[in-house]
């Protein structure tokens, strides 16, 4: 068809008076130059060449006019994409699972542009993109401590965070103590307690006369001052849970070893 086109506008110059064709080829010049004017770049570059065919003297000037147009388009299209405003936000910045939680959890997202991906770091920790959401879900966790992941959600430019958080598997607590009394000499003593637990524990109430000087995971470190009469008292400990442990506390009289 447009080998066809290009007969029939042939045999139509041809035909055509030399200075009739010239002034057509002048015109077709004029207007891709106002086109130009106008910022209409791309249409005004199919009339440089419609204008080059027509007069092969346009050429130098055409394809220079043609040069200056593509330079504009690129130009534009270069402030167009420095002008496009990137962000990215997370409806949670993080996650609370128990051990044995493994039903999913939807966080809403908003990215600009609209393509973004969800990628975990752990294994047991499963994140799957769902147009403006990600639906996080985590394995069950058969270990008695608490494990951590990051799920990143990131677009072109910009990055966001989901840090999840799995509780591990819950064991009865315990706490014992390994006496059940402990004496203190009347002149004033350090002495250690050593305690057995499986959870964090503190001391819940102690003889006003017994100072705690060092609290470790497995013992306390007792001290008395020099004491009068003999006195008694009690040690208590206690877990996050409530379990108690307990010890009778007893500082001689003075003079007595």
């Amino acid at each position: 068809m447009n080998n066809w086109f290009k007969l029939v506008f042939l045999v139509f110059m041809l035909s055509a008076p030399m200075s009739s064709l010239w002034g057509q080829c002048a015109s077709i010049y004029k207007k891709a130059e106002t086109l130009m004017s106008e910022g209409k770049y791309r249409d005004a570059i199919k009339n440089f060449k419609a204008a080059m065919q027509c007069d092969n003297n346009l050429t130098e000037s055409c394809n220079a006019k043609i040069a200056e147009c593509e330079k504009k388009i690129r130009t534009r299209t270069s402030r167009v994409s420095q002008t496009v405003s990137y962000g990215l936000t997370v409806e949670k910045d993080s996650l609370i699972f128990n051990n044995e939680t493994t039903s999913n959890v939807i966080v809403r997202v908003q990215s600009t542009p609209k393509e973004w991906t969800a990628v975990s770091d752990a294994e047991w920790c499963k994140a799957v993109s769902l147009d403006n959401r990600v639906s996080i879900s985590c394995e069950i966790n058969d270990d008695t401590n608490e494990r951590t992941a990051k799920v990143t959600v990131s677009n072109e430019k910009k990055k966001a965070d989901i840090v999840v958080v799995q509780k591990g598997k819950k064991v009865e607590e315990y706490i014992r103590i390994g006496l059940d009394k402990l004496e203190f000499s009347g002149r004033g003593e350090i002495k250690e307690v050593f305690v057995d637990s499986n959870a964090k524990w503190e001391v819940a109430d102690i003889a006003d006369w017994c100072e705690v000087v060092l609290k470790e995971d497995d013992k306390l470190i007792l001290k008395t001052q020099e004491g009068g009469k003999k006195r008694e008292g009690t040690l208590i400990l206690k877990t996050q849970d409530g379990k108690i442990a307990s010890m009778i506390i007893i500082q001689k009289r003075k003079g007595i070893l």
